[in-house]
């Protein structure tokens, strides 16, 4: 909702907005989620616990290193 209030009546912004949304792709990631979760979802429960938090620790640990990169370059 921040983006939508904080864009409203913002000019030079491309067409199909609302404030700082840009409908067409939020429509695509929106129908994208939808279709997706329910894979998530399955794979959630038929991997092991400790394999699930390894694989997020991992995933935590390279957008640490990614966001520290970015931050020195």
């Amino acid at each position: 909702l921040g983006y939508l209030y904080s864009g409203w009546g913002s000019q030079n912004i491309p067409g199909y907005t609302i404030g700082y949304i840009y409908l067409p792709a939020a429509l695509v990631i929106s129908a994208a989620s939808l279709v997706t979760t329910p894979v998530g979802v399955k794979a959630a429960h038929r991997l092991p616990t400790g394999a699930l938090k390894k694989g997020f620790a991992v995933l935590l640990i390279a957008l640490c290193l990614k966001m520290v990169h970015s931050v020195y370059s």
